[in-house]
């Protein structure tokens, strides 16, 4: 309908809703700016018809001919698409046409009739023909039981068992290349005199008291090093990506994708979209939590008898300041927090991995703001607490080298940069 309208006035307003794209109907110029006088909405799918396919080729690994029910006059890309994910899948694609609900019959014959190892729909069917063919649909079902039948039959097809087995072996070896092959690629642990900092380099210096917090707004490139001076503090940090705070610091992502609760000089902490937010490019401690999380009021009570400055307090407190609440603070990372588990999974505290004079250094992938609270930890058995100041430098870094160690211990970190890089291309 939005085709006929829209050659019937170029000055009345039109909004459109449709399944098919306003670009080869001609209605708007560009998706980002329509231009003329129609806009609207489209349901196009069209990036998600390769994602399909490999989802079918996961399930399924052993297929190599795929039937594709479309509709060939439908104004869409997902078949084009979709041939290009099949050739690079190494599978066969054949297309099955169907205008409409007079074609069901033939097509869903021609579909149980060909070489096949499976079905692929097309998501593209207009309404009209739907409602038009709701008669038909016992045939369709007739058609889907003796392809289904047919299936049941073929050799191509693979049992649970088979599938469960492919799947363990993916995992192993992803488990292998994170947590045997990866950690012997990471550098060793900075010794406390190395690493100094130029001075022309340094931009800011901020010496932060014990139980206080700090806000730290960082650019790309830049880096920020946390000297613990006393040997007692821990440092708790949550951080969000300045441009849009909606993304924000995922600590489970940061051990998931690098298969390991321990972070160290060479590990990157991870943004919940899969983005990098800081790079480890120092560490004399290695001591450091992903896991418990920092002091809250009820852990305070419970430790000292009474409630005192806590981490989640000087969260909620500096969230407020840049206009955030409770719902925008995520897990955060404690540095300095010698934390690891026994045989039984229970958390300990290993107080002789502490040091006067321990720090870390972070570069920052994207524009970040940083929050860091000097807060006793959870699980610091120290009484009373013992916290003492923490100084924080923020200094321009030297850009990462080609080899940089950060950017290529694994393909998901790799991967993880590129998708980062991206947004500064």
């Amino acid at each position: 309908m939005a085709p006929f309208v829209s050659k019937a006035t170029q000055t009345i307003p039109i909004v459109f809703v449709m399944s098919a794209d306003p670009l080869q109907l001609g209605l708007v110029a560009s998706v980002a700016r329509p231009g003329g006088n129609t806009t609207g909405f489209t349901f196009l799918q069209d990036e998600l018809a390769s994602k399909r396919l490999q989802l079918l080729k996961e399930v399924a690994p052993r297929i190599s001919r795929v039937a594709f029910l479309s509709i060939p006059d439908h104004p869409d890309n997902e078949l084009r698409v979709a041939q290009r994910a099949a050739t690079a899948l190494g599978v066969h694609l054949q297309p099955i046409e169907m205008r409409g609900p007079g074609d069901l019959d033939a097509a869903l014959q021609a579909v149980t009739q060909a070489p096949v190892d499976a079905l692929r729909v097309s998501a593209r069917y207009p309404a009209d023909q739907w409602q038009s063919g709701k008669a038909r649909r016992g045939a369709f079902y007739d058609r889907r039981r003796a392809f289904e039948r047919r299936s049941a039959r073929m050799t191509t097809v693979q049992t649970k068992q088979e599938i469960s087995e492919t799947n363990r072996r993916r995992y192993e070896e992803l488990r292998a290349a994170g947590q045997d092959v990866t950690p012997m690629g990471l550098p060793e642990a900075t010794a406390l005199d190395g690493a100094p900092i130029a001075p022309e380099t340094v931009i800011s210096r901020e010496q932060v008291p014990a139980g206080w917090y700090a806000t730290v707004r960082l650019r790309r490139g830049e880096a920020l090093r946390i000297v613990e001076d006393t040997g007692h503090s821990s440092v708790s940090l949550i951080g969000w990506r300045e441009e849009d705070t909606s993304e924000r610091i995922n600590c489970a992502d940061t051990v998931k994708v690098q298969w390991s609760a321990a972070i160290s000089k060479g590990r990157v902490i991870l943004s919940d979209m899969g983005r990098v937010l800081l790079s480890l490019v120092e560490d004399t401690s290695g001591a450091h939590d992903l896991l418990v999380g920092g002091s809250t009021p009820a852990s305070t009570l419970a430790a000292y008898g009474a409630t005192s400055r806590n981490t989640h307090e000087n969260f909620l407190s500096a969230a407020a300041k840049i206009g955030l609440g409770l719902r925008d603070i995520p897990p955060c990372v404690t540095f300095f927090a010698p934390v690891s588990l026994d045989p039984k999974g229970r958390f300990l505290w290993n107080s002789g991995r502490k040091r006067s004079g321990d720090f870390v250094e972070l570069r920052a992938e994207m524009n970040l703001v940083l929050v860091l609270s000097n807060c006793a930890h959870p699980l610091d058995p120290a009484r009373p607490a013992a916290s003492g100041p923490i100084t924080l430098v923020r200094h321009r870094a030297p850009p990462p080298a080609q080899d940089d160690p950060r950017r290529t211990t694994s393909a998901e970190i790799i991967r993880a940069f590129e998708f980062t890089d991206r947004l500064y291309a």
